[in-house]
């Protein structure tokens, strides 16, 4: 990603949001054309959480809590297509309550000591809120369309 004069490689997540401000995986399928009408892609918003090279120099080794700082001096504010994740420090078990509340998918904690791993590690957890009802179905019919939810390669 080329940034104001600086060549960066980020970890983010592209999303669209809703009214409220949360973000809703089918609104960004749909964005994307796998939906039919909806939002266009020109809508969706790049969340950045990690910054892992900035002009040549691999932050990966670093600390996340100084990744997170030379990320936010790179992006200051945010911008209508780029933003940077919230960083809310705390207890979990406090924090948890307050994301689900807010219909949120959930949170991620990160060890700010930890350098950047691909992949799963210890270092950062994803903890999600689980939203469950109870439902009745009554007709199911499967998609031909060759991707999404009960597809097959």
């Amino acid at each position: 990603m080329k940034n104001g004069g600086h060549v960066t490689v980020v970890d983010g997540e592209a999303v669209i949001l809703d009214e409220s401000g949360i973000s809703h995986f089918g609104d960004l399928q749909k964005a994307i054309g796998r939906g039919g009408a909806g939002k266009a892609a020109a809508d969706a918003v790049l969340v950045a959480f990690d910054l892992l090279f900035l002009d040549g120099t691999d932050l990966r080794p670093w600390k996340q809590a100084a990744r997170r700082e030379a990320l936010a001096a790179l992006i200051p504010s945010a911008t209508p297509h780029l933003w940077i994740s919230e960083d809310i420090g705390g207890d979990p078990k406090r924090i948890f309550p307050m994301a689900c509340g807010h219909e949120l998918e959930g949170i991620i904690s990160k060890r700010i000591s930890a350098p950047y791993r691909s992949g799963r590690t210890g270092d950062w957890v994803k903890t999600k809120c689980i939203q469950s009802d109870t439902l009745v179905i009554i007709g199911y019919e499967p998609s031909t369309a060759g991707y999404g939810v009960g597809a097959c390669a």
